[in-house]
């Protein structure tokens, strides 16, 4: 386990958790499974009056011809929606490259697709693909706004023609009231065009930016509409050529209801919710076994096979971008699998682990059973069949901690999937399966270290979303194991029934099996001790910690990491104590400050061990100001990201004050020599020993500010922080007029300053003349850039289609400047030139946001006295950051 060793505090009580908000939160992902039983219920209902020959009989209607015509639909319907990203890429301005876009839109279409909105879903595969083509998280979520409104667009207008050229797509309702809709639907597709073009015609140069062109936006529109046609017609080319009084254009317009109406629901592909609305809608002009075959045909071509495309296509992306790095195939490979092995396990496992459950629970292909009969004993298949279906649910409940990278998790995986594979093979020769397990060791095995965590299987609970996804996923295939043998009667002796033709007693027997590992889990996870949620005294960290925490610091590359010494941190160690997280406690939160600290291959473990400490403690973890080196992993562990605003950042090597760009900086410089003010570095003995000046220059900026010492995310004026490294002071006549502590990275990689003052004497400009000395002390240093901090609520996206979170901050960016110039801070750093980083807040979900904001504003304000006992007073362009 890590060391886990902070500053002293006081003891406190037991932590009373409110789970309101939680539970609220939980509600929405129950709801899809509440749904997604309904829906499978309901078709079971509509499907159950034909009988397996029948099914068996419409499958074996579909030729080839059949199956060619439906990929090519789906090829046009993937190709159009990934199209809507060139509209998009290039309405943002940016040059990428064709066919890198249509892969990347299409790798995260397909996750979407199939995994909806839930821990697997495609937004993390979306932000992955985008950010490594050079475009920002902010540009991704832009460019993901873009294609949801032309996507929803594109299916309000294909839907309004089609229900005004067939108004029979809506049975329930009468033909005219039908038409009505339609004519509305393509009224209010038009109405959104008119408002974007009056819009962009409204604002000015800049703000048009923020609004796309609306042919611009027509042809995304276009592109939708044809994508939703052609899904739709992936599913009537296997239908009969006869649709009686529906049509093709009625039977498209259900089409588009029924796939409205599974995103809405949330369920993941729509599995259930789509069969159970086209069979509702159109199952009166189609026999209902000839649609289900379809509809199951359609499933596998549409959703899983682009999906399955899709996982190998970002294996063959990964190689071909390292291509120039390596020079043998093996290295490739192991550099590709080396990133993306181990973070497919865990859906690999669950996926490997439904297929076995689902396998168990349906009849064996005929040609398979024949020669079974010929080769295998009854019992060996008898008893791998029944061992298969533990398996797979096994694998499902490993898959959490394969996700959590545990070491544990890792064995029990690869166990499993060889299991897996032999116990396919001998109880129905199921060689598919055995392929994707075999895939899934492909991922798992080359790279052991990467699940380095010695945790033991049980050691955390399993989250409810976990839970509602592992009984989504049993029941499923229980009920799919239901409605295949639904025409054997049921009698006791089928329990006992030992036969090569008995499909129905293996599925009774194997839910046995699956029942008793359930209910073990759910045993071993109840009757788990509990960590209890009282706060211990901590003990005070020891002088070596201390030591190292220094040390650490000094190697940082990024500055930000000497927020550590200000003697206000708590501290949470990697199991080596190379690696450490820097935090603090407000209220329920417990607020990490900025990204981890030390040997970056540790990192992972650090974060996961604080998150499950902090869960088991009842504590709201916050990453505060966490930058895109820290963001991927928080995306795997599910929190959710909140822009906070974009951190300054001028590139050394490039800086000239002799540029054109400079003569501004160059006039501050010049004025201040003149006004006979200088430049001096000192050293941390110097600043002691002039540390009572220091401290009037300090008071007479919180006077004129009417300002109190922060802490946490900015310094203090403290003697013993002040003098842990050098101090810019600018000097009239040996009398200081300003001062800022300078921080100082490892590898000379940035440089940055923390407390900067000046005092009521010192003339305007002086921080210009400040912090122009000291680009040029860094560039004559060495450094590589220097940081001007981070400008709040910069950055913020104001368009329609971007996150209500954005569009509040940018109201509050352009608005508030009665609290707090938020331009004015960044205009003051635009005129250093520097390039723009943003950073994220990271919560567990949208409803803790509020109460997270809450806490890490009283905690920076040093309390709630702190926070309401300060004056509503602009700061001045050239105020501390």
């Amino acid at each position: 386990m890590s060391e886990h060793e902070e500053l002293p505090v006081e003891v406190s009580g037991p932590v009373h958790v409110s789970r309101l908000r939680v539970w609220i939160w939980r509600l929405g992902i129950a709801a899809w499974l509440v749904i997604l039983a309904f829906a499978l219920a309901a078709l079971h209902k509509e499907w159950a009056h034909f009988h397996a020959k029948d099914f068996k009989a419409a499958l074996a209607r579909l030729g080839w011809m059949h199956v060619g015509l439906a990929l090519g639909c789906t090829a046009l319907s993937y190709f159009s929606n990934a199209a809507i990203d060139l509209f998009s890429l290039r309405w943002l301005g940016k040059k990428v490259s064709t066919v890198k876009a249509l892969g990347c839109s299409y790798i995260a279409a397909a996750f979407s697709l199939n995994a909806g909105g839930t821990l697997l879903g495609g937004g993390g595969v979306r932000m992955r693909l985008y950010t490594g083509l050079g475009l920002t998280p902010g540009e991704v979520a832009r460019m993901a706004g873009f294609a949801v409104f032309a996507g929803w667009a594109g299916n309000a207008l294909v839907a309004g023609i089609l229900l005004i050229l067939s108004p029979a797509a809506l049975p329930m309702v009468g033909g005219a009231l039908a038409r009505g809709i339609g004519v509305l639907l393509v009224i209010a597709v038009g109405c959104l065009l008119l408002w974007n073009y009056w819009r962009r015609g409204k604002h000015d140069v800049d703000e048009n930016l923020r609004w796309p062109p609306t042919g611009l936006l027509f042809a995304a529109i276009l592109s939708s509409a044809l994508d939703w046609v052609m899904a739709g017609m992936a599913i009537r080319v296997l239908l009969p050529g006869d649709l009686g009084n529906i049509g093709t254009a009625g039977f498209l317009g259900v089409v588009l209801v029924s796939q409205l109406l599974s995103a809405l629901s949330h369920v993941p592909g729509g599995v259930g919710v789509l069969e159970l609305s086209i069979t509702r809608l159109a199952g009166a002009a189609v026999p209902h076994a000839w649609l289900a075959a379809a509809l199951l045909c359609y499933r596998a071509l549409f959703y899983l096979l682009p999906f399955a495309l899709a996982a190998a296509w970002m294996g063959g992306r990964e190689a071909w971008a390292h291509r120039r790095k390596v020079t043998r195939s093996v290295e490739i490979l192991g550099g590709v699998w080396m990133r993306l092995g181990p973070r497919l396990g865990a859906l690999l496992a669950l996926g490997g682990g439904f297929v076995l459950m689902l396998s168990a629970n349906t009849p064996m292909l005929a040609a398979r059973r024949m020669w079974l009969k010929d080769t295998l004993p009854l019992t060996f298949v008898e008893t791998s069949h029944f061992l298969s279906s533990i398996a797979g649910v096994a694998l499902i409940v490993v898959a959490r901690g394969l996700q959590r990278r545990v070491h544990a998790a890792w064995w029990a995986a690869v166990l499993l999937s060889i299991a897996g594979m032999i116990l396919s093979l001998l109880k129905g020769f199921d060689y598919e399966e055995a392929l994707l397990l075999g895939f899934l060791l492909l991922c798992l095995i080359p790279y052991r270290d990467q699940f380095h965590r010695h945790a033991a299987m049980w050691s955390r609970r399993f989250t409810v979303e976990w839970w509602f996804l592992l009984i989504g996923l049993t029941t499923v295939s229980v009920w799919l194991g239901f409605f295949s043998t639904r025409h054997v009667e049921y009698r006791n002796d089928l329990w006992w029934r030992f036969s090569f033709d008995g499909d129905a007693s293996r599925f009774l027997r194997a839910q046995v099996g699956v029942a008793v590992v359930l209910i073990a889990v759910l045993l071993a996870q109840w009757l788990r001790p509990t960590p209890p949620r009282v706060r211990k005294k901590q003990a005070e960290l020891s002088d070596e910690k201390r030591a190292k925490v220094a040390a650490l610091v000094a190697e940082a590359p990024q500055c930000q990491a000497h927020l550590a010494l200000l003697g206000d941190k708590m501290f949470h160690f990697s199991r080596s104590g190379n690696a450490f997280l820097m935090y603090g406690e407000q209220g329920r939160s417990r607020i990490v400050m900025g990204d981890p600290v030390g040997d970056e291959d540790e990192w992972d473990d650090l974060l996961w061990n604080f998150n499950e400490t902090a869960e088991d403690e009842g504590r709201r973890v916050c990453y505060y100001q966490i930058s895109s080196v820290t963001l991927a992993r928080c995306i795997d562990m599910g929190m959710r990201l909140f822009k906070l605003g974009e951190e300054a950042r001028v590139s050394l090597t490039e800086f000239s004050l002799e540029s054109p760009d400079s003569r501004r900086l160059r006039q501050a410089r010049s004025r201040a020599v003149r006004d006979g003010m200088s430049f001096e570095m000192w050293t941390p003995e110097q600043s002691k020993a002039h540390m009572t000046e220091l401290r009037t220059v300090s008071d007479q900026w919180l006077d004129k500010h009417s300002a109190r010492e922060k802490s946490f995310s900015l310094g203090r004026f403290d003697e013993a922080y002040l003098t842990t490294g050098p101090m810019a002071v600018i000097l009239k006549s040996g009398t200081i007029l300003a001062f800022a502590n300078l921080w100082c990275g490892g590898s000379k990689e940035e440089l940055s300053i923390d407390l900067m003052r000046y005092g009521s004497d010192a003339p305007g400009g002086v921080m210009d003349y400040l912090f122009t000395e000291l680009l040029v002390w860094g560039k004559e240093q060495g450094y590589h850039w220097f940081s001007l901090g981070m400008a709040p609520l910069s950055g913020m996206a104001a368009h329609p289609l971007a996150p209500l979170w954005q569009k509040l901050g940018s109201l509050i960016y352009l608005r508030g400047g009665a609290f707090y110039n938020f331009r004015g801070l960044r205009d003051f750093k635009e005129k250093f030139h520097p390039e723009w980083d943003p950073h994220y807040l990271a919560v567990p979900s949208p409803w803790h946001l509020p109460a997270a904001l809450t806490d890490i504003t009283t905690l920076i304000g040093g309390g709630w006295r702190g926070v309401m006992g300060r004056q509503n007073r602009k700061i001045s362009s050239n105020a501390s950051p």
